[in-house]
């Protein structure tokens, strides 16, 4: 007995469903080509960016307009070719926040060219990546240099002390705007401060001495029994310290 015959119906949805995977297979690789372009600008931008940090923290000299303005050039390729990256929105948000500094009057051109574009980036990002401490750290320093001290900007440090207890840019930026704000804050948000500001004495101790006496307020990291034996808080007035 022979081989049961493939009827020709058979064989066209084989040939369909074929033709399917292949298509499948092609948007794929596309997809992979045009995140993986998106990337290189991405680390591009973000090189960029780091130099420029070190630049800063070195000779105190902030990015030019220009500077600014390529690398949000650059980013909004980026977009185009993976418009739900967080990591774009995020880089998107320093941009912005960067060019607002230099110059309050002067807009970059793009999507992020509203009065408040920083906080637009960085509010886009955290619905993109909701866990990523540094997008919530990021989303209150924006809201902050803005002035919008609203329930939004606390739990976007609530959310930040949170998912990054350990993460040292994410304390540094905590401690800073808590410091910062100690005295107007809701009271139930001051000991999360404190925690992120123990948390950091373990291994950034000058760190913490820096920002506490930026703003003012040593008297609420010198009670801790390693800070309390570094100059600023040795040469404290004791009723002060206490």
């Amino acid at each position: 007995m022979g081989a049961p015959l493939i009827s020709p119906e058979r064989s066209v949805i084989r040939r369909s469903m074929a033709m399917l995977a292949a298509l499948a297979l092609m948007l794929a690789a596309l997809l992979a080509a045009r995140w993986g372009w998106a990337a290189v600008v991405i680390a591009q931008v973000a090189h960029a960016q780091d130099e420029q940090r070190n630049i800063f923290m070195q000779t105190g000299q902030t990015s030019s307009a220009e500077a600014l303005q390529a690398q949000h050039e650059q980013l909004a390729l980026a977009q185009k070719l993976d418009p739900q990256n967080p990591a774009i929105m995020e880089i998107a948000g320093e941009i912005a926040g960067q060019a607002f500094a230099i110059s309050p009057d002067k807009k970059i051109a793009g999507p992020y060219d509203e009065t408040n574009r920083a906080i637009t980036a960085y509010e886009r990002a955290v619905v993109a990546r909701p866990v990523s401490p540094y997008g919530w750290a990021n989303f209150a320093s924006a809201k902050y240099q803005a002035g919008q001290i609203d329930s939004a900007f606390y739990a976007a440090l609530q959310n930040a002390a949170r998912l990054g207890p350990w993460e040292p840019e994410v304390q540094f930026v905590l401690m800073d705007l808590g410091f910062a704000l100690w005295d107007e804050m809701p009271k139930s948000i001051q000991p999360m401060i404190k925690k992120m500001a123990i948390n950091a004495e373990q291994r950034y101790p000058d760190r913490v001495m820096t920002i506490a006496a930026k703003r003012g307020k040593l008297v609420l990291v010198c009670d801790s029994e390693k800070l309390a034996k570094m100059a600023g808080c040795s040469l404290m007035p004791r009723a002060q310290a206490i």
